[in-house]
């Protein structure tokens, strides 16, 4: 089974591109946005997400990563330097497409 839904949290408009076009575009993933902290925690309560993509100052304001962990969801926090926290796959800076690829088809192995 692939990824298929994707859930987005960032108010970057240029985050939310890359992911789209990285993810969207290479698997035809349906891919939902949330550009607030409020929202993420709507659209995964509507349904939760196979895997949510975050970036780094969005997951700190958000509590993301508990969230996340107390529901079984992976969550890949981009352009992130800090040491791992929870079980979190962190991908540093600079965005390379590939590295958020090779994540989400880490996660389609492991679903």
């Amino acid at each position: 089974m692939a990824v298929t839904d994707v859930l987005v949290v960032t108010d970057s408009d240029a985050v939310m591109s890359l992911v789209t076009f990285t993810v969207g575009s290479y698997w035809g993933v349906l891919i939902r946005r949330a550009s607030t902290c409020e929202v993420a925690a709507e659209k995964i309560a509507e349904r939760a997400p196979q895997a949510v993509v975050v970036d780094a100052d969005m997951a700190q304001a958000c509590g993301m990563m508990q969230t996340m962990n107390t529901r079984n969801i992976p969550v890949i926090v981009i352009n992130d330097n800090a040491a791992g926290e929870g079980s979190a796959l962190r991908i540093p800076p600079p965005f390379r497409p590939e590295r958020l690829r090779a994540a989400l088809e880490g996660i389609t192995a492991a679903i």
